[in-house]
């Protein structure tokens, strides 16, 4: 066979050319290879190059990715506080020392530290399971029998918030005349320690920033409480006779459940996340059982938070 001139001969005749191209077509789709063809002087040259790398993520990403799709953040907190309290003596004419020097609701410094988990099920909701533990008091001002004056009294007198007199009867010769003493109150506490579980449901608003974000919580806690101190409570009766109700009688109860409501604000950064709240902590119902005297209290705290986002 003659060629015009200037051409060469195909190195390889057609039958061979088909069995080139079946050779390197059934790798092709049978691996996750990639081909370039290459057209040299009528020769064709296939090169074959490995694609898989391109469709599998590093080992980097794809703990990132897992990080992401857990999303819960363990962490602690420290929640110092303020612990308001109210004693009081339901319908009786006997009058409560406390009341009748012009104390009603005390406040008392509070401190808790706690621990918990936070998984967030979308950027706008979240659950929040933890424990806190706390120590608190309750102020409880109150007299003993060897405080008062031996002699007959008159009556008790409040003439200053925060201070009673009582007035007695001094026998003179001849008659009675009346003085004023001024009483030493003694300065009673209600001490506690108490271990809250709570469940909150977390709702976040739109971002304020990229990193920080604003939330409000709200949900239950049961409380297991228990008294470290007491004092007795004193009462005047009929204005001219105290009455001691010994801190055993009042019966404390070690189990109790409540609401809390909170807001505040976080701010994440490479996993960590940093927070501040304010919450109010309200129990359901008396602290004691004795329902001759009736002692309630809740709480307020302002909440330090840290925790790391796995």
């Amino acid at each position: 066979m003659f060629l015009p001139s200037g051409m060469k001969p195909k190195i390889k005749s057609n039958a061979a050319m088909l069995s080139l191209l079946l050779f390197f077509c059934v790798p092709v789709f049978s691996f996750p290879l990639v081909s370039d063809t290459i057209i040299i002087d009528g020769e064709y040259i296939a090169i074959m190059r490995d694609s898989s790398s391109a469709d599998v993520d590093s080992l980097e990403e794809q703990w990132h990715k897992r990080k992401e799709k857990l999303n819960l953040d363990v962490g602690v907190s420290l929640l110092p506080g303020i612990t308001l309290s109210n004693i009081y003596r339901p319908e009786s004419e006997d009058v409560l020392l406390k009341r009748m020097i012009g104390k009603g609701i005390s406040a008392k410094p509070s401190m808790s530290i706690g621990a918990g988990a936070t998984k967030h099920f979308s950027d706008l909701i979240a659950l929040r399971l933890g424990v806190n533990y706390t120590m608190s008091s309750i102020k409880n001002p109150y007299l003993l029998e060897e405080d008062l004056s031996q002699e007959e009294t008159y009556a008790f007198v409040s003439f200053e918030e925060g201070k009673l007199s009582q007035i007695v009867n001094v026998f003179i010769d001849p008659g009675y005349e009346l003085d004023t003493i001024d009483l030493d109150i003694r300065e009673g506490l209600f001490r506690f320690s108490s271990t809250d579980v709570i469940l909150r449901m977390a709702v976040y608003p739109e971002p304020l920033k990229e990193e920080l974000r604003m939330y409000v919580h709200f949900g239950p806690f049961v409380r297991f409480t228990s008294v470290s101190e007491t004092s007795p409570v004193s009462l005047i009766a009929n204005n001219t006779e105290l009455i001691n109700i010994p801190s055993d009688d009042l019966k404390f109860r070690n189990l109790m459940v409540g609401g809390t409501l909170g807001f505040g604000l976080e701010y994440e950064e490479n996993d960590h996340v940093f927070g501040a709240s304010l919450d109010g902590w309200v129990p359901a119902g008396l602290m004691n059982e004795y329902s001759g005297i009736e002692i309630i209290s809740g709480s307020l705290s302002i909440g330090l938070h840290y925790a790391y986002r796995f």
